[in-house]
């Protein structure tokens, strides 16, 4: 399981609760797309991303995450895109040791950036990394109007670990129950000049039973 420290603590970030939701820990504790780190940021248009100027991200080799899940809808699809690369940025940012990462500020802004930064920050503070798999699925978006959307989502860390960012050695973690490897994630996200969907706020839950294997 990959889990936040700062010392030899786990820690918590003090988070936004969207409306309806319960209370959670990301804002506090998150997450991570299939995919892509680097060593710099350097912007990569694509047709295929509408020509945007994004952030070139490739994770290494044992860092994954795998996304479940597309709707087929194409505005509904954009947002679940633009969640994964956000995610793929958090991972990029943790395992490079880099909060002030350009690629966080591409895909996050207001408490969801601020929340961002604090936990690649932990990381840093713990000594830590991670490496291994972390499987994103049950996705639900829902367009609120032209320029935001929410989106609901778990997460099942089960296949990932932390490590210690001088030796590469697999570190216990604080949690040991086996639910604590399952998150549940409730994200509020906006369309900016740029036609990028950015997380500005959100909230999670470690243990959620809405995200349990059954």
């Amino acid at each position: 399981m990959r889990t936040r420290v700062a010392s030899s603590s786990l820690v918590g970030v003090a988070v936004v609760v969207l409306a309806g939701c319960g209370s959670g820990e990301r804002g506090s504790d998150a997450i991570v797309g299939a995919g892509t780190s680097s060593g710099s940021a350097a912007p990569s248009p694509s047709a295929a991303d509408g020509g945007i100027e994004r952030p070139v991200i490739r994770l290494p080799k044992d860092v994954k995450n795998v996304f479940e899940g597309r709707t087929g809808d194409v505005a509904k699809d954009a947002v679940l895109a633009d969640s994964e690369r956000g995610i793929d940025a958090e991972s990029d940012a943790i395992v490079r040791g880099t909060p002030a990462s350009a690629a966080l500020r591409f895909y996050n802004k207001g408490d969801t950036l601020m929340s961002e930064v604090k936990y690649v920050q932990s990381f840093l503070d713990g000594g830590i990394s991670y490496k291994g798999t972390i499987r994103y699925f049950d996705r639900r978006v829902t367009i609120v109007d032209d320029k935001t959307a929410t989106l609901v989502y778990c997460a099942d860390e089960s296949g990932a670990v932390n490590t210690d960012r001088k030796t590469g050695e697999t570190r216990k973690s604080g949690q040991t129950k086996r639910d604590d490897n399952y998150v549940l994630y409730n994200t509020r996200l906006t369309l900016n000049s740029k036609g990028v969907w950015q997380s500005t706020k959100g909230f999670s839950k470690r243990g959620a039973v809405s995200c349990l294997p059954s």
